[in-house]
C-alpha cells in the first residue's frame, strides 16, 4: 500500500524477512537463557499462587469447623414426672421446674446425624400456637420427615382447656414438654413464625403460585380479618396467603370450605409449604436470596445458633423435593364434656400405637425404638354434657357416634370446625394462683 504524498510502507513480507534473520550464537544462547527464566518464573508464580489458593482453603476449612457445627445434643432430654397412673404432671404456677429433670431411661444411642426440630406458626395474638409440626432431618440420607399435630390434641395438662396450641401460654419450652408427651422424642431445637413474618417471607419470594381447592369467604371484624379467595390457580402474596393458611370454614350460609375440616386443613396447609419449597429451589430465587434471607431471618424467633444455621443450610440445598414427607398426627376428633371448664369441648385424641409407629419408622432419632407416650387418659371423660348444664359458649355438636375407634389418619372432622375469631376460638386459661378465670375454647 502507498500513502498518498508519501515513501512506501514495509510491505509484510519485508517485515517477516527483517524477523527471520539469522541469530548469532551469542543471540541465540541469550534468547534461550531468557525463556529458561520465564518458566522458572511462571511455575514459582504458579506454585505461589497454589499455595495461598490451598492456605486460604485450608483456613476456611479450619473456620468452619470451628464456627459451623451441627447442634450438640449429646445430653439426655428431660422427661416429664408421672402420676401413679403414668399420666404426665405438667409444670404449673407454684410447682417447681422440670428443666433440671434428667430421664434416666432415655435411650443414649443416636442416630448419627439426625435432629429433631419443632415449628410454630403463632395465632394473632402471639399466645397460642395454631400450627405445630414435628420434624425430623436424616442428614446423611437427605430425608425430612413432617407430622402436624392438630391444634385441639388432648394433653394431660394442668388447665382446664386441654388443649395443646394453648400449652405455648407458658411458653415455648412448656410446649416442647407437651408436644414430647404426645410424640414420645425429645425435640432438639425449635423455629416460631408470626402472622406478620409469615407474610413478609411469602413477599419476599416474590408470592407463591398454588392452586387453591376450595372457595374461602370468612370475615371477622373484630379481628379485622376478612378472607376472600377463589378456587384455582394464582399467585398469592403474603396477605393472601396468610388467608389461605388461616382459613377455617366459611360464613354461614356461604358454599365453600373443607369438607373433612381441620385435617382436611392441615393437609392443605402441608401442600402449601411444599409449593413453598419447590418455589425456593427454582434457580431463578438464587438472585432473591439476600431478601429471603433478611425477611427470614428477621421475622423468626429460634434457638438454633448462627453457626447451625449455615451448617444445615450447606446440607438443605442438596435435598431432593420427593425426599420431604408430610403426615398428620394419627387420632380422631371427639366431643368431650370438659368438666374442668364445664362445658363440651372438641379434642383430637391421638392414636398411642399408630402414632409409635409412625414416630418409630420416620421421627425417632434414636437407634432404640420409643415405646411408652405420657397420653390424657379420657376413660372419665363424658360424651355428652350433664342434662342440667347451661348451653357451651362456644356452638359445637357431638359426632353422631360417640364410640369411634383410633384410626392411623382421621376420616371425618366434627361437623362444625372449631372458629378463628378470638371471641369464639378456644382462648388458653392461664393458672396466675389466683382465682382463675377463662372463657370458651
Amino acid at each position: 500500500m502507498k500513502l498518498y504524498g508519501g515513501k512506501p510502507s514495509p510491505s509484510k513480507k519485508n517485515e517477516e524477512a527483517v524477523n527471520t534473520v539469522p541469530l548469532t550464537p551469542e543471540e541465540q544462547a541469550h534468547k534461550a537463557r531468557l525463556e529458561r527464566r520465564k518458566k522458572v518464573a511462571r511455575k514459582r508464580q504458579a506454585m505461589l499462587f497454589g499455595g495461598i489458593a490451598l492456605a486460604t482453603i485450608a483456613i476456611i476449612a479450619l473456620l468452619m469447623s470451628i464456627f459451623v457445627r451441627p447442634p450438640d445434643v449429646s445430653t439426655h432430654a428431660t422427661e416429664p414426672s408421672t402420676d401413679s397412673k403414668g399420666n404426665v404432671i405438667l409444670p404449673s404456677e407454684g410447682q417447681p421446674s422440670l428443666e433440671d429433670e434428667v430421664d434416666e431411661d432415655a435411650p443414649s444411642d443416636r442416630k448419627k446425624d439426625y435432629y429433631t426440630f419443632l415449628l410454630c406458626g403463632l395465632d394473632q395474638d402471639k399466645t397460642r400456637a395454631d400450627t405445630i409440626m414435628a420434624v425430623s432431618y436424616d442428614v446423611p440420607n437427605g430425608v425430612v420427615n413432617v407430622m402436624n399435630i392438630p391444634r385441639d390434641t388432648i394433653v394431660d395438662a394442668n388447665r382446664s382447656i386441654k388443649k395443646i396450641n394453648s400449652g405455648f401460654v407458658k411458653g415455648i419450652d412448656n410446649l416442647k414438654k407437651e408436644v414430647k408427651s404426645v410424640i414420645g422424642i425429645p425435640i432438639d431445637r425449635y423455629v416460631i413464625i408470626d402472622f406478620d413474618g409469615f407474610e413478609e417471607i411469602v413477599d419476599a419470594i416474590g408470592g407463591v403460585k398454588y392452586n387453591v381447592p376450595v372457595r374461602m369467604k370468612y370475615d371477622d371484624p373484630t379481628q379485622d380479618l376478612h378472607i376472600d379467595l377463589q378456587p384455582g390457580m394464582q399467585t398469592l402474596n403474603g396477605e393472601k396467603a396468610l388467608h389461605f393458611v388461616r382459613f377455617r370454614k366459611c360464613n354461614a350460609g356461604e358454599s365453600g370450605g373443607y369438607p373433612g375440616g381441620d385435617i382436611e386443613r392441615i393437609q392443605a396447609q402441608q401442600e402449601f409449604i411444599k409449593a413453598v419449597l419447590k418455589q425456593l429451589a427454582s434457580p431463578t430465587k438464587l438472585l432473591q436470596l439476600d431478601d429471603i434471607w433478611d425477611a427470614v431471618y428477621e421475622n423468626i424467633e429460634t434457638d438454633l445458633s448462627l453457626s447451625e444455621i449455615v451448617w444445615f443450610g450447606m446440607r438443605a440445598i442438596t435435598i431432593n423435593g420427593e425426599n420431604i414427607h408430610m403426615s398428620t398426627m394419627p387420632g380422631i376428633d371427639q366431643y368431650l364434656f370438659e368438666a374442668d371448664f364445664g362445658h363440651m369441648q372438641s379434642y383430637y385424641i391421638p392414636d398411642e400405637a399408630a402414632i409409635l409407629e409412625y414416630v418409630n419408622a420416620n421421627l425417632n432419632p434414636y437407634t432404640e425404638d420409643i415405646t411408652k407416650l405420657h397420653l390424657k387418659d379420657i376413660s372419665g371423660y363424658a360424651t355428652s354434657a350433664p342434662k342440667n348444664d347451661k348451653p357451651a359458649e362456644e356452638t359445637t355438636k357431638a359426632p353422631a357416634s360417640a364410640d369411634v375407634k383410633p384410626t392411623e389418619a382421621p376420616t371425618e372432622a366434627p361437623t362444625e370446625a372449631p372458629t378463628e375469631a378470638a371471641t369464639e376460638a378456644e382462648i388458653p386459661s392461664i393458672e396466675t394462683g389466683e382465682e382463675e378465670t377463662s372463657k370458651a375454647e
